[in-house]
């Protein structure tokens, strides 16, 4: 089997890199067996965006001593590369727009503008509580956050009423419910791994909706909005697990509605990624265990399909993304054990 892309190893051919390894921050040189541009010395988080534009995604790469790195998956060119300040903690997410990344600290947070070949940061505050990027309607991203039970964003603040005085809503998710961006749901959990759900409506500075959802009895490791469905999961035995689809949740009935599917794992969901892997209009989900030694591909359509597949790596970081412009994305993982990115083919 040949590799697909200058970064990457298909899953069935392992092709190791120069050692010691190439630092982007060096003048580029040939990997030894692969001929093209190694990723950076110690790849720890992955994500892909759309970098040029022109419809085809690229690398977002964070290095272990601070090297954000952006690449083009296909000849292994250097696009743009920064350093950033990385503590323990620190994590790198795309933003819900094509050209934002988001990287923050456990006390800062940084928005990250990837674009004319340069790495730009476009905003930064201080991290209290919860946070998540959403577009408010103006086509950028925002931070929204949630300290305690106080909803920050865009200069507005709004009490929740979702938490006991204390406490601080975790994990948050948002959907929005109409296309101005100053009206969404908000959801969230607490320290007694309940999930908590309320409507936002930021023109009229209120909390319409706020209500309840019991997980269960173990902790929640992932929560996410995927199209109008909300997913979490988490471990329900030492050695297995479950992720719940809550369909047709309506908070603007009184009491709130919803359904709930549960999907069973032999392993617990710690990594959750969003991807198109076909031409159904929704989102697969991707779920995968903490390394990354097996998949879990789950359709949720009007009912949940799953696809188990065993790796034979184990990864520390999920990503998918459309690197070939064929409007499908692809899915990839770092192998930390050979400091490099590897293409899992289905």
């Amino acid at each position: 089997m040949v590799t697909r892309h200058a970064w990457i190893t298909s899953l069935s051919v392992l092709v190791a890199c120069a050692d010691p390894p190439i630092s982007f921050f060096d003048e580029p040189r040939p990997c030894e067996l692969l001929g093209e541009v190694c990723p950076p010395a110690i790849p720890t988080q992955l994500e892909l965006v759309d970098f040029d534009p022109d419809g085809r995604d690229e690398f977002v790469i964070l290095g272990l001593e601070g090297e954000l790195v952006v690449g083009n998956p296909e000849d292994g060119e250097v696009l743009a590369s920064a350093r950033v300040e990385v503590e323990w903690g620190t994590t790198l997410s795309r933003c819900s727009s094509a050209d934002l990344v988001f990287q923050h600290t456990l006390e800062q947070w940084w928005l990250w503008e990837l674009t004319d070949a340069r790495i730009e940061a476009a905003d930064h505050g201080v991290l209290t509580g919860s946070y998540a990027c959403f577009d408010l309607g103006a086509g950028a991203d925002t931070i929204v956050e949630v300290d305690a039970d106080l909803l920050r964003v865009d200069g507005v603040e709004v009490g929740l009423g979702l938490v006991p005085p204390g406490e601080s809503l975790r994990g948050l998710a948002l959907r929005p419910e109409d296309e101005s961006g100053q009206r969404f749901s908000l959801f969230g959990f607490a320290l007694d791994e309940n999930v908590r759900m309320a409507r936002v409506d930021l023109e009229a500075v209120e909390v319409t909706a706020a209500q309840l959802w019991p997980w269960g009895p173990t902790r929640i490791e992932v929560l996410a909005v995927a199209g109008r469905d909300l997913v979490v999961g988490g471990p329900i035995t030492l050695d297995s697990g479950e992720l719940a689809i809550v369909r047709e949740i309506d908070l603007a009935s009184a009491p709130a509605t919803w359904q709930v599917e549960r999907v069973s794992l032999p392993w617990w969901p710690q990594q959750l990624v969003l991807a198109q892997l076909d031409d159904d209009p929704e989102p697969e989900l991707l779920v995968a265990p903490l390394p990354i030694s097996a998949l879990a591909i789950i359709g949720v359509g009007d009912s949940a399909s799953v696809q188990m597949l065993e790796l034979e790596f184990e990864g520390v970081d999920l990503a998918a993304g459309d690197v070939d412009a064929d409007g499908l994305d692809e899915i990839f993982a770092i192998d930390p054990r050979e400091d490099r990115i590897l293409e899992v083919e289905l």
